[in-house]
């Protein structure tokens, strides 16, 4: 049971990521003078890079302490692992798209 909801919580924390993620791409594509609309899906395929870049790096920090852990006997260890990068992740989308929002956008 507790194996189900840490797979649960870290649907829950991605999801957000992911949810932070694109508005974060709207807000960087609505700094654009024109075409804000094509602006926002090449912010959203660079806010991609950053996602697999920063999990590329943290995969090859972690990830032999990730492949000691036996997936059937503890989950605990590489889901905190996987959780924090998560969190932190979305933690720089709500900071950049809260910067941009409140200093930067324009909405009159």
């Amino acid at each position: 049971w507790l194996t189900l909801l840490e797979l649960l919580i870290l649907f829950a924390l991605s999801t957000t990521k992911s949810i932070l993620g694109i508005y974060t791409a709207l807000t960087i594509g609505h700094q654009a003078k024109t075409r804000t609309g094509l602006a926002s899906i090449g912010a959203y395929f660079g806010v991609l890079v950053f996602e697999s870049t920063v999990g590329r790096v943290c995969m090859s920090a972690f990830g032999s302490m990730i492949q000691d852990f036996d997936v059937l006997e503890s989950f605990h260890g590489p889901f905190a692992i996987l959780s924090l990068i998560t969190i932190a992740i979305g933690a720089v989308y709500f900071f950049v798209c809260k910067y941009l929002m409140e200093k930067r956008l324009n909405l009159a």
